[in-house]
């Protein structure tokens, strides 16, 4: 059955991946979760730039569903079908890649699978080169490095689960490469101040901006960063075109993000201009002179711990963060006006299997900000974690009322 939209590959984070394109493009046109890494959204992918999206993988064009697909046997007819299609107007030879979700299928089934159709179309006089899978999925290093997702490449997603069966064509793959160069080369680091990943960032600056995008120009939307550090995510927001503004108590870090923006101004040829609008100032008091749109940053993460902490230091540097951020909220809204929008990194403490988070969100709209939360994952926190750290990130996606 043919059916439009687009099949988004979710990130290492499914929840946060699914709270940015609701975020995006709204709660109505993401029609499903298919499986545990795919979302379905009824939005072609032409009019879809996954360069602006930090938490999906790849986007792929929607070829074929079945929901009452329970056949295993069929499937490899139906995926020379879909490639004959496909390939109709190929000149040259195809590189041809699968990626398989959610399914019972073995990793030695599918390459059987592959052989099979390679085969076929031997036989008809058109070559495949076939892209191999160490695992069932390909990596977005092996789609850009086959330049799958380009003209006369292909890269199938398949999902074979109770859901039926999906197949999709990759139109773009996450740029991998270019994020790890942001990160690592930027002239100026400082790991005692953390280390925002310029894609957590992006996808921060979306949190906050929805379809913002829809009503104004990016270069018509100014975004503060309080706590601004080495400047990760103004560094993001002008790759992204708006215009942007950051404080930070430390002079010395206002030197390192004007550096940073210098960097990446040069490097990405960018038409943005953050003269005068970087400064020192403790953002629990600073008055800042614009009023901003969005309000996007990591604030004070507490001390960085490398073994279990005892619930009692846990407290002691629950309270520190507590008391940086709601004078920091209380400030803000003093300056700011109804409708701004904020995404906030905030610290949450893995404890026993468990996160302990600040109680500051039991109170935000005491603090004149409602808390957004997102349907497609159904309210759940957004936490950001990484295997064996003890500190973790959940972004707070706020409303001044």
């Amino acid at each position: 059955m043919k059916m439009n939209g687009s099949v988004f590959v979710l990130g290492r984070d499914p929840d946060i991946s699914l709270s940015e394109l609701e975020r995006l493009f709204g709660d109505s046109h993401l029609i499903k979760v298919i499986g545990r890494q795919l979302c379905l959204i009824d939005i072609e992918t032409k009019n879809i730039n996954l360069s602006k999206i930090g938490g999906s993988i790849k986007v792929a064009e929607l070829i074929t569903s079945d929901t009452n697909f329970n056949n295993d046997a069929l499937l490899e007819k139906i995926l020379v079908d879909t490639l004959e299609n496909l390939t109709k107007n190929a000149s040259s030879k195809v590189n041809l890649g699968i990626s398989v979700f959610d399914s019972k299928l073995s990793l030695k089934k599918l390459n059987t699978i592959k052989i099979a159709i390679k085969n076929h179309f031997k036989n008809q006089g058109q070559s495949i080169r076939l892209i191999p899978n160490n695992s069932m999925s390909l990596t977005s290093a092996q789609t850009l490095h086959n330049n799958l997702h380009k003209k006369n490449n292909i890269e199938l997603l398949l999902d074979i689960s109770k859901d039926g069966l999906y197949i999709a064509k990759v139109t773009d793959v996450q740029d991998i490469e270019s994020y790890s160069y942001r990160d690592r080369l930027r002239p100026k680091r400082d790991t005692r101040v953390g280390m925002l990943p310029p894609k957590l960032a992006q996808i921060m600056l979306n949190l906050a901006a929805g379809n913002s995008q829809s009503f104004k120009k990016p270069d018509q939307i100014l975004v503060l960063d309080p706590f601004c550090g080495t400047g990760v995510v103004l560094q993001e927001a002008a790759l992204m075109s708006y215009k942007i503004n950051g404080t930070d108590l430390s002079q010395k870090m206002i030197d390192y993000t004007q550096d940073n923006l210098r960097w990446i101004k040069n490097r990405y040829n960018l038409d943005v201009n953050t003269e005068g609008v970087l400064e020192q100032g403790d953002a629990k008091s600073h008055r800042w002179a614009s009023k901003p749109d969005i309000v996007v940053s990591e604030i004070y993460l507490g001390p960085p711990i490398t073994q279990k902490a005892s619930i009692e230091m846990i407290n002691k540097y629950s309270a520190d963060c507590r008391t940086i951020l709601e004078k920091f909220l209380n400030n803000l809204a003093r300056q700011t006006d109804l409708g701004t929008r904020l995404c906030l990194a905030i610290p949450a403490w893995r404890y026993n299997n468990n996160f302990i988070r600040l109680t500051t969100v039991d109170r935000l709209p005491q603090l004149g900000y409602n808390q957004i939360k997102f349907k497609s994952i159904n309210y759940r926190p957004l936490i950001y974690h990484r295997q064996g750290q003890f500190v973790a990130r959940e972004l707070l996606v706020l409303e001044k009322i």
